[in-house]
């Protein structure tokens, strides 16, 4: 059980990069794996196994400054994380790579979960790589949502989107 893990003292450090995935993890997600990372910039924390998911939610300002303000990749596919997709995700900064400032920057991977609510607008202020919502997420709700402009992308499987080379996913 990763729950009583306390990531205060790593994520105050220099970490870049936090390689979680494929550990039969269980448990709630810690809280304190979402604050004050301010250089880590890649999150991963997958699953593909049925029986080690986690639990929890994603803090709302989890994208902000006291937050993961420069995270550029983060994937938690095929857990159980509920509630409402943060606004804040909108607020990453994807106009730039931290490989390269001429590549868009962030890659978003949220499938498999059970996710509810409207898809936040402000999903729509950045300038996403990869974004994925859809596949597992049927409760999340976009259709008061004009776009998101990505490279490739999905949104849960009730919406109306295209992809590719610069299009918008449409929902």
């Amino acid at each position: 059980s990763l729950s009583s893990v306390d990531f205060t003292p790593l994520m105050k450090g220099n970490l870049q990069t936090l390689a979680l995935s494929d550990n039969k993890l269980t448990g709630k997600v810690p809280d304190s794996i979402f604050q004050n990372g301010r250089v880590l910039h890649s999150l991963f924390v997958d699953s593909l196994d049925a029986d080690h998911r986690m639990t929890g939610k994603l803090p709302e300002n989890f994208g902000e400054l006291g937050g993961l303000p420069n995270l550029k990749h983060m994937s938690f596919n095929n857990y159980n994380l509920t509630g409402k997709l943060p606004k804040s995700l909108g607020k990453l900064n994807c106009t730039v790579s931290y490989v390269t400032d001429t590549n868009v920057a962030c890659d978003i991977w949220l499938e498999g979960n059970d996710f509810d609510g409207e898809v936040p607008h402000e999903l729509c202020d950045a300038k996403w790589n990869e974004i994925y919502l859809g596949h597992g997420n049927d409760k999340l709700n976009c259709s008061s949502l004009p776009c998101i402009p990505a490279q490739y992308a999905s949104a849960p499987d009730d919406c109306d989107y295209k992809n590719g080379a610069g299009d918008c996913v449409k929902c």
